[in-house]
């Protein structure tokens, strides 16, 4: 299989503090290609894919209630889950492994909950 040519002239990189909506941020410590796939941004880098899809909390939901249905939602595949909790922020993460052409693909899967809709900055650090 033809290596692939990075970056890809067809899509734009971006790099640093990328604005994923107007309360949240990623940092991204390298150069990363932009695209939107399937209403989802889609970061990537040669071994390293991010899919981010940003949800609101329009019915002002709990944290807990929010947890619970992002897990009634996630794979059964899953493992290595992890779950840490603030007064404000929830994060619940969790792995799949995948195969596609290339061999198997690890894939980690990241949640964060707010207490309270439009809060204080958010800000995701990716390394």
């Amino acid at each position: 299989m033809p290596k692939k040519k990075w970056p890809p002239p067809e899509f734009p990189i971006v790099e640093g503090d990328h604005l994923l909506t107007e309360t949240w941020a990623i940092h991204l410590p390298d150069k990363f290609a932009r695209r939107i796939e399937d209403g989802d941004l889609v970061l990537w880098r040669p071994g390293l894919t991010l899919w981010v899809t940003p949800w609101g909390n329009v019915r002002s939901e709990s944290q807990s209630k929010r947890l619970k249905a992002i897990k009634r939602h996630a794979s059964p595949d899953r493992f290595s889950e992890s779950e840490s909790k603030t007064d404000r922020l929830t994060r619940y993460v969790y792995r799949l492994r995948d195969e596609n052409e290339n061999g198997i693909v690890e894939s980690m899967f990241c949640s964060h909950t707010q207490r309270r809709r439009a809060s204080s900055d958010g800000r995701i650090l990716i390394s």
